[in-house]
């Protein structure tokens, strides 16, 4: 292992930490805008038009991080096999929690919760759509 591959290592490291940042954020921001619009605008139908339509943008900018967040976990996963094998400290994080119990990723997990609530996003625009036309 030479200097090169140390310092690709901590790159890549310092690229998953901006990685899990960016992904902890989107769905604050989903959840938060979501929130808002509903509680201080009068609900109406292009409303959640709207929120959809923006929920389902950020559901795949989400998408898209998690996978390259997880081609520089899998491109880390190298580096930490090699660096193991010369005798050198790696930590090793055992898969524990829900990834345990239901063998479901988190990432996967918040995905779904965020496709759940734009499913609800969806039924309330279509109720109101109905709702008008009557």
């Amino acid at each position: 292992m030479d200097e090169k591959q140390l310092s690709l290592y901590k790159i890549y490291s310092d690229d998953h930490q901006k990685y899990n940042t960016l992904i902890w954020q989107f769905p604050s921001v989903i959840i938060g805008l979501n929130f808002l619009a509903i509680s201080n605008l009068s609900p109406s139908w292009w409303i959640f038009l709207v929120l959809w339509i923006i929920n389902n943008v950020m559901l795949l900018f989400l998408a898209k991080h998690i996978f390259h967040q997880r081609c520089i976990t899998n491109a880390m996963a190298e580096i930490e096999s090699k660096l193991k094998k010369l005798n050198l400290i790696v930590p090793n994080f055992t898969k524990v929690g829900f990834y345990k119990i239901l063998k479901i990723k988190i990432s996967w997990m918040l995905i779904y919760f965020l496709f759940v609530l734009n499913l609800i996003n969806l039924v309330l625009f279509i109720q109101l759509i109905l709702r008008n036309a009557q």
